[in-house]
C-alpha cells in the first residue's frame, strides 16, 4: 500500500489530518463547517496482538473527553492486510469507541468516494405507456373501469376521452424546489398530527413517535404540495388550501392547489422530463427519485421468487404504478389480440371470396339441355316405383334426392352381401330353415350339458378319493418304519428331558467343591444349621471374653510395659506359627534361624510367668478363631447342599434329615448318564425323522385328517396297519372304476359336439364351445332380423311384391341417382352465379363499415404488442448497466460485512458477485442484504436528479437492517446526501433507530430539527 498516496486522498475529506503516533493519524470529519465527527487511520499494516488493549490506548482517553452526540461518530480506519477474514469480521463487529473498518488502499479511497453515474433522469415509464396507449385510443386501460366495458367501448368506437390540458404553464416559470422552510397543516387536512401542525423545517428533519401519530399524514403533506397527489392516497381528494408551504427561503406561503394540472404537469416535464399530459402523475416520478417507496422495498427483502423480485424491482426503479399498468396492458393484450385476428381473418377471407366471386360471375353462360333432363328424372323416379306421387322435379328436387338417398343406403346393405337375400320371400324362407336348425340345436346342447353334468359330478368323486389316497399313502410310509410313529410327542418329550438335565447338571455343579464324606447329621437339615450357628456364637462369646480379659491385665500395667509384654508374646508366638522365619517381625533385619530364636526367648526369659498366662489364652482365641471358620464353611456347604435339593425338587419339597438330603442329592447326580442317554436318544430321532422328511407336526396332521376322512372309523396306529392296507386297495379299485366311466362320459360328449358343429356347418377339426356355438346361431338370427328390417323399410318406401328383386331395384335407383346429379349440375351454373352476387354484396358491405375498425384494433393489436414483450426488463437492463458502478459502491458504503464486490444484471436477473467470486441470486441473500440494495438503487436514482427537488424522504426505510448496518447508511447520507445540498426527511416508529438518527445528525445544531409526535 502506498501510505504517502493514502494520507494524500485522506486530507481531501480531513484537511487537519496529523499523525500522532507513528503510523496513526488522526483528522477530524467537518460537514456543513460543522464536526461530525473524528477519524482515525492507521497505516502500520500490523497484527495486533491484544486490540483491546490498542484501542483503549488509542482511543478511550479522547472518547470519554468528549460526551454527546460526538461519541457516536469516532472511525477507525485500518490500512491493513495482516489479519484474517474471522479477525476481520470480530473488529468491524466490535462497536467499542467507534466504527471500524479494516480496508485495503483502494476500499479507503471508495469509502469517501462514490462512483456517480451520469446524471440523466431516466424517463417515466409509466408517462411514456400512457401517452402511447393515449395515441391509439386505448387510454381507457389505465382507469378502474372493467376489461369488459374498456373493451365494448373501444370495439364500438365510444372511448371516454380525456380533456387534454396543455401545459399552460411555460416550463420555464416552473421553479426547482431546493428547500422547504415551513409547512402548516389546516384544520380541513386530516385528524393527525394532533400535538404540531405547523412545521419549520431544517437541513435534516427527523419525525419520531408510534405507528398512528401522523408521521406519514406530514410526509404526505409535503408530497401533495410538491405533486398535488399521494401515490398513497392517489384517488383521495384533497381540498384546495388544506396545506400551506414556504418554499427556498421565500416569506409568501404558497397554498396547496391539488386541481391546477398545468402547475403539476409543467413541474413533471421541468422535474423529471415527463411529456405525458393527461392528468396529474407528478407524484410517480417524485416516489421514484424523491420518496423511498418502503412497501416496494419490503416485497423486495421479503420476495422468495425471481418472479416477485421483478416485481418489486419495476417497482423501485420504473414507479410504484408501473406493475399496474403492465397488468392491465397484459389483459387487454389478452382481449384485443383475439377480436383482432378474428376481426382479421373475416377481411382476409371476405377479400378472397370477392375474387373469386368476380370470376364466377364473369365466366357463366345460359344452358340448352335442361328440358330433356327434367324429363329422364321424370321417367327414372318412376321406374324405381315410390310410394309417394307427384313431386315436381323442379320444385322438389331436393325431396326427390333424400327419397332416392334412403332407398340407395337400404339397398347397399343388400348389395354388401352379394344380393344373397334378394327378394322378400328369400327373406322368410331363410327364417324357416333357421328355426328348425334353433330348435335341434337346443336338443344337442341339452343332452351335452347332461353329460357335462355327469363328468362334473365323478371328477369330484375322483378328487376327494385322490386324497384319501394320498393320506393313506403318507401314513403307510410312517407305519412303514417304528421309529417314525415315535415322532409322536417327540418334542414334549424333549423339553421335559432337557429340562431334567438341565437340573442335574446344577445339582452336580453346586456341590462339586464339597466334601460330603465329612459331614453327617440325623437331623432335619434346618435343625442342624441352627446348632451349628447356636455353636458358632458361643465360640464368638468365648473369644470376646478372653480377649477383654487380656485387655484389661494389659491396662493394668503401663502403656510402655504393656505394650512390650505384648510384643514377647507375640514374639513367642511368631517362632510358632513361623518356623522357617529368618528376619526381626519388627525391624526385619536377617539373623540365623537358630540366632533369631535364642534372641526372642531371651528377651521373653525374664518375663516367662507373665508371658505364659498371655501365651495360653492367645492359643485359646486363634483355636476357637480357627474352629468358627470350619463352622462357617460348614453352614455354606449345607446352605448349598439344600439349594441343589430344592432347585431339583422345588422349594416346596419336604425338608428332610441333612443325611438323607445328602443321599437324595446324590442319587441325582447318579443319574445324570441316563438322562443324558434318553435325550440323546430323542434328538437321534428328531433328526432320523427329518433326515426321510418325517416331522412330529405332519404325524399328529395325519392322524387327525385320516381320522376326520373316515369318520373316525379309521385311525393312523401300528396295530392297524392291516386295516389301512385294505382300505387303500379298495379306494384305489374305486378310483380305476371312475376313471373308466369319466372316460366313456368324455367320448359321448366329444361325439355329441361333432353333431352340434354339423349342424352349425363347422369342420370337425375347429375348437368350439356351446358358448361359442350359440354366440353364431345368435349372430344369424341377428342378421336375419336385420335384413327383414331392412325389407321392412324398404316396403314403405316402394310398391314391391315378393318375388321382386332387389338387386334390379338398386340398379333403377342408381340411374336416377346419375340423372338428378345430370339436372343439379345443369342448374348449378345459376345457382353458383346467383350465390356469387350475393356474396359479393355482402362482402363488399363487410369491408366498407369495417374498414376503420379493423385500422383502430390493427393500431391496439401492435401497440400493446410493442409494450407487453419484454418492455420493463429492457428498461431495467438499461438503468443497470449505466448505474452498477455506483449502485454497488453505495451498496458496499451502506453494508457490512463487505460481502459482495460487484453487481451485474444478466438474463432479466439481478447477480451480486461475493467476494470468492460466487454468483448469488437476491433470492439467495437475506432480507438485511436486499433492504440494503433497495436503498442503494433508491440512492442511485436521488443522485440522477439534476433539476428535481433537493430533498430525499425516508418513511421507515430499515425494517430489516441492523444497528450496525443502519449505522452505515446514516453514515452514507452525512457524507453523502448531506453534503451534496439534500434536505432529509426521516421518520420511524423505531426509538432505538430514532436515537441513532439523532446521534449521528446532532452536529447540526440549529440545522437538525426532531419531532416527538404522540396519539393525544
Amino acid at each position: 500500500m502506498d501510505n504517502i498516496r493514502i494520507i494524500d486522498t485522506a486530507k481531501k475529506i480531513l484537511p487537519d489530518l496529523k499523525e500522532i503516533n507513528k503510523g496513526i493519524y488522526r483528522g477530524t470529519l467537518n460537514i456543513e463547517d460543522k464536526v461530525a465527527g473524528v477519524c482515525f487511520i492507521d497505516l502500520l499494516n500490523d497484527k495486533k496482538e491484544d486490540f483491546g488493549d490498542y484501542q483503549e490506548q488509542l482511543l478511550s482517553s479522547e472518547f470519554y473527553s468528549n460526551p454527546g452526540a460526538l461519541q457516536w461518530n469516532y472511525y477507525l480506519f485500518l490500512l491493513n492486510d495482516q489479519f484474517s477474514e474471522e479477525e476481520v469480521n470480530d473488529i468491524e463487529n466490535d462497536d467499542k469507541y467507534a466504527r471500524k473498518y479494516v480496508l485495503d488502499e483502494k476500499e479507503f479511497t471508495d469509502f469517501f468516494h462514490i462512483d456517480l453515474a451520469e446524471k440523466t433522469v431516466q424517463p417515466d415509464i409509466v408517462s411514456e405507456w400512457k401517452k402511447l396507449l393515449q395515441e391509439v385510443d386505448l387510454q381507457e386501460v389505465y382507469t378502474d373501469e372493467t376489461y369488459v366495458s374498456v373493451m365494448d367501448r373501444f370495439s364500438q368506437n365510444q372511448t371516454r376521452k380525456e380533456a387534454i390540458a396543455s401545459v399552460k404553464k411555460a416550463v420555464g416559470d416552473v421553479g426547482t424546489v431546493k428547500f422547504i422552510d415551513r409547512l402548516l397543516l389546516k384544520e380541513n387536512y386530516r385528524l393527525f398530527p394532533k400535538s404540531v401542525r405547523d412545521f419549520s423545517f431544517g437541513k435534516v428533519n427527523l419525525f419520531k413517535g408510534i405507528n398512528g401519530v401522523g408521521k406519514t399524514s406530514v410526509f404526505e403533506g409535503i408530497e401533495l404540495m410538491l405533486c398535488g397527489r399521494s401515490a398513497r392516497n392517489v384517488h383521495q381528494v384533497n381540498p384546495n388550501g388544506c396545506l400551506e408551504a414556504i418554499y427556498n427561503g421565500s416569506s409568501k406561503m404558497e397554498q396547496y392547489q391539488g386541481t391546477n394540472q398545468a402547475l403539476f404537469q409543467a413541474r413533471d416535464l421541468k422535474w423529471y422530463s415527463t411529456t405525458y399530459n393527461r392528468g396529474n402523475t407528478l407524484f410517480n416520478s417524485f416516489n421514484r427519485f424523491n420518496y423511498f417507496n418502503a412497501d416496494a422495498a419490503h416485497s423486495f427483502s421479503s420476495s422468495k421468487t425471481e418472479g416477485e423480485v421483478m416485481d418489486a424491482l419495476k417497482s423501485i426503479i420504473l414507479g410504484p404504478e408501473f406493475n399496474h399498468i403492465q397488468e392491465r396492458c397484459n389483459k387487454m393484450f389478452e382481449r384485443i389480440r383475439p377480436e383482432y385476428r378474428k376481426l382479421k381473418d373475416a377481411f382476409d377471407a371476405a377479400k378472397n371470396e370477392i375474387v373469386l366471386d368476380n370470376k364466377v360471375v364473369g365466366a357463366y353462360l345460359e344452358p340448352q339441355n335442361l328440358k330433356y333432363i327434367r324429363e329422364k328424372v321424370a321417367q327414372d323416379m318412376q321406374n324405381v316405383g315410390f310410394h309417394k306421387k307427384g313431386l315436381d322435379v323442379d320444385t322438389e328436387l331436393t325431396a326427390i334426392e333424400d327419397l332416392n338417398n334412403q332407398l340407395g343406403v337400404l339397398l347397399q346393405n343388400f348389395a354388401d352381401d352379394n344380393f344373397f337375400y334378394d327378394t322378400l320371400s328369400a327373406i322368410q324362407l331363410a327364417r324357416d330353415k333357421f328355426d328348425g336348425k334353433k330348435a335341434a340345436f337346443d336338443g344337442l346342447i341339452d343332452q351335452v350339458k347332461a353329460l357335462a353334468q355327469k363328468s362334473a359330478t365323478i371328477q369330484g368323486l375322483q378328487k376327494d378319493l385322490e386324497k384319501k389316497i394320498q393320506l393313506l399313502e403318507r401314513g403307510m410310509e410312517y407305519l412303514a418304519e417304528g421309529r417314525y410313529m415315535e415322532l409322536e410327542g417327540v418334542t414334549v418329550k424333549q423339553r421335559e428331558q432337557q429340562l431334567i438335565k438341565n437340573k442335574t447338571d446344577f445339582v452336580a455343579a453346586s456341590i462339586s467343591q464339597i466334601d460330603t464324606s465329612s459331614y453327617r447329621s440325623s437331623q432335619n437339615i434346618d435343625a442342624f444349621v441352627l446348632a451349628e450357628k447356636s455353636r458358632d456364637e458361643q465360640i464368638q462369646n468365648d473369644i470376646k471374653t478372653v480377649k477383654q480379659e487380656i485387655q484389661r491385665e494389659l491396662d493394668k500395667m503401663g502403656k510402655v510395659e504393656g505394650l512390650i509384654k505384648e510384643l514377647k508374646t507375640k514374639g513367642k508366638l511368631y517362632l510358632e506359627v513361623a518356623p522357617e522365619a529368618t528376619s526381626c517381625p519388627l525391624c526385619e533385619t536377617s539373623f540365623e534361624r537358630s540366632k533369631l530364636e535364642n534372641s526372642i526367648n531371651l528377651l521373653i526369659s525374664s518375663e516367662i510367668d507373665g508371658s505364659e498366662r498371655f501365651d495360653e489364652k492367645n492359643k485359646k482365641v486363634s483355636a476357637w478363631t480357627e474352629e468358627s471358620t470350619h463352622i462357617q464353611k460348614k453352614l455354606t456347604d449345607i446352605a448349598k447342599i439344600k439349594d441343589a435339593y430344592q432347585s431339583y425338587f422345588g422349594l416346596d419339597a419336604p425338608i428332610m434329615s441333612f443325611d438323607e438330603t445328602l443321599l437324595k442329592v446324590s442319587e441325582i447326580i447318579g443319574k445324570s448318564t441316563d438322562v443324558a442317554n434318553e435325550l440323546e436318544r430323542l434328538n437321534d430321532t428328531i433328526a432320523f425323522g427329518n433326515l426321510s422328511g418325517k416331522s412330529e407336526v405332519e404325524l399328529a396332521e395325519l392322524k387327525v385328517r385320516i381320522s376326520q376322512a373316515f369318520n373316525d372309523e379309521l385311525k393312523l396306529d401300528v396295530l392297524n396297519v392291516t386295516g389301512i392296507t385294505n382300505k387303500l386297495s379298495a379306494l384305489r379299485k374305486e378310483f380305476s372304476a371312475n376313471s373308466s366311466e369319466l372316460e366313456r362320459n368324455t367320448d359321448e360328449r366329444y361325439k355329441k359336439g361333432l353333431d352340434v358343429k354339423l349342424l352349425l356347418g363347422l369342420p370337425p377339426e375347429e375348437q368350439a364351445d356351446a358358448k361359442l356355438a350359440a354366440r353364431k346361431l345368435e349372430e344369424e338370427d341377428k342378421q336375419l332380423a336385420l335384413f327383414a328390417g331392412y325389407a321392412a323399410k324398404l316396403t314403405s318406401l316402394l310398391a314391391i311384391g315378393d318375388t321382386s328383386k332387389f338387386s334390379e331395384i338398386k340398379n333403377n335407383s342408381d340411374v336416377l341417382k346419375q340423372a338428378i346429379q345430370s339436372f343439379r349440375n345443369t342448374l348449378s351454373g345459376e345457382i353458383v352465379v346467383k350465390q356469387a352476387r350475393e356474396r359479393l354484396d355482402k362482402n363488399n358491405k363487410m369491408i366498407a363499415l369495417n374498414s376503420e375498425k379493423l385500422e383502430r384494433f390493427r393500431k391496439a393489436f401492435e401497440r400493446l404488442t410493442e409494450l407487453t414483450s419484454d418492455g420493463a426488463a429492457k428498461k431495467i437492463e438499461e438503468f443497470f448497466v449505466g448505474n452498477l458502478g455506483e449502485i454497488i459502491d453505495i451498496f458496499k458504503s451502506i453494508h457490512v460485512p463487505k460481502e459482495f464486490s460487484d453487481l451485474k444484471f444478466e438474463s432479466d436477473r439481478l447477480v451480486l458477485i461475493d467476494q470468492q467470486g460466487k454468483r448469488r441470486f437476491v433470492t439467495e441473500i437475506s432480507t438485511g442484504q436486499r433492504s440494503a440494495l433497495a436503498l442503494s438503487i433508491f440512492l442511485s436514482l436521488n443522485n440522477k436528479l439534476t433539476n428535481g427537488p433537493d430533498i430525499i424522504m425516508f418513511d421507515d426505510p430499515v425494517a430489516f437492517i441492523d444497528d450496525l448496518n443502519a449505522l452505515s447508511f446514516l453514515d452514507y447520507l452525512r457524507l453523502n446526501a448531506l453534503k451534496s445540498g439534500k434536505q432529509i426527511f426521516f421518520a420511524t416508529a423505531n426509538t432505538r433507530l430514532a436515537h441513532l438518527f439523532e446521534k449521528k445528525f446532532a452536529f447540526l445544531e440549529d440545522d437538525f430539527r426532531q419531532w416527538q409526535l404522540e396519539r393525544n
